[in-house]
């Protein structure tokens, strides 16, 4: 028999009534206010909530008020957040059972505080049974592995996950959904200068390593803001790749003159890649950036062989060939780093809306 926390369920349509909401506490009142919350309103549970479950199986509602989200560090793959937590399940009557609620990414121990437990006075189960709470305040730092490859353009979804110590045959964590009202991220407590966020999403699941203890991935997408890279490495890059043109002018039998402007210009680019580098893990692939400083310096090795071949060669005509040769390769390499941009834009804007779409990817 499949049941729902909520107040009434008759033929799969829920009725919220005024009955069940007296009494409730402060902070339902200020989330139905801004839900635009009505005394009657038919509720249509979504597909997932029609699971059936055993009878000794409990299912825990979740729902989380993220205040904050803030300290993304790329480099160490953390963040950390500030929210407030409720977990709720039926009982058939007053107990002391609890689903002992942990952060199972958590990358140090989580600070509770305001922590409550007890009878739920404005919820009751279908049939009029006790509703359980346990709520608390939440402040921690959280691991995410980061997907660099398309850097600085990627997406990355930061996740908490929650568990607990007890058996996915004893307790099924869901979200809670309660008269259509969702957990929420507080955007406008968020001061974030790398990423916009946004969510947050939640899905269920299994632990996929024991298959023994239920998650719930509560995550949130994080899409990077790609402009500081552009004006600050990007583009400093392609102008100082563009400068090693100015060689050029130099008579070819004034070699050291200009071999001078090339590797003087290959030690700049050194000073970039080290600013990319602390920027970034270290990570075992190369970054769609890495890639475009890496190419900067072998065209700069390629411009250091032409200024060579060009003191040699007595012939004028192979000098002026093996210019162009490097002229093409230069324009060449910024249109196919282009296309590949833009490409790896398509791909992080689809895997948003995957995202978005509760499509969490693993591994």
């Amino acid at each position: 028999m499949v049941d729902y926390l909520h107040p009434l369920n008759f033929g799969g349509k829920l009725i919220c009534s005024t009955h069940a909401m007296s009494g409730r506490d402060p902070m339902y009142s200020r989330l139905a206010t801004e839900s635009n919350w009505e005394p009657f309103v038919e509720i249509k549970p979504p597909l997932a909530d029609a699971v059936k479950v055993s009878e000794a199986q409990r299912r825990v509602y979740i729902y989380m008020n993220v205040f904050s989200l803030s300290g993304i560090d790329t480099v160490t793959q953390q963040f950390d957040c500030h929210f407030f937590i409720r977990a709720m399940w039926k009982a058939a009557e007053q107990s002391e059972w609890q689903p002992n609620i942990v952060f199972m990414n958590a990358a140090s121990p989580v600070e509770f505080s305001e922590v409550e437990f007890g009878i739920c006075p404005w919820r009751k189960g279908p049939a009029g049974e006790t509703i359980m709470q346990w709520r608390a305040d939440c402040r921690g730092s959280f691991r995410e592995g980061f997907e660099l490859e398309h850097f600085p353009f990627d997406v990355q979804p930061l996740t908490i996950t929650v568990s607990c110590n007890r058996p996915s045959s004893e307790v099924e964590l869901l979200e809670d959904c309660y008269t259509g009202t969702k957990s929420i991220l507080r955007n406008q407590f968020t001061v974030m200068t790398d990423f916009d966020l946004s969510g947050p999403v939640m899905q269920s699941r299994t632990d996929e390593d024991l298959k023994k203890y239920p998650l719930l991935h509560v995550y949130f997408i994080g899409q990077r803001r790609a402009a500081y890279y552009m004006w600050n490495i990007a583009l400093p890059n392609f102008l100082l790749s563009a400068l090693v043109f100015t060689s050029f002018a130099i008579a070819p039998e004034d070699l050291a003159d200009r071999l001078s402007v090339t590797l003087t210009l290959v030690l700049t680019s050194v000073a970039f890649k080290y600013m990319v580098a602390q920027e970034l893990p270290r990570i075992s692939y190369l970054t769609l950036l890495d890639k475009y400083i890496l190419l900067s310096f072998a065209f700069l090795a390629l411009v250091g062989g032409q200024n060579t071949l060009a003191a040699v060669i007595v012939e004028e005509r192979i000098v002026d060939i093996s210019r162009y040769v490097i002229e093409a390769i230069f324009v060449l390499i910024h249109v196919l780093l282009g296309a590949l941009s833009l490409h790896y834009m398509c791909l992080e804007t689809k895997k948003r809306d995957r995202l978005l779409a509760g499509q969490l990817m693993s591994g």
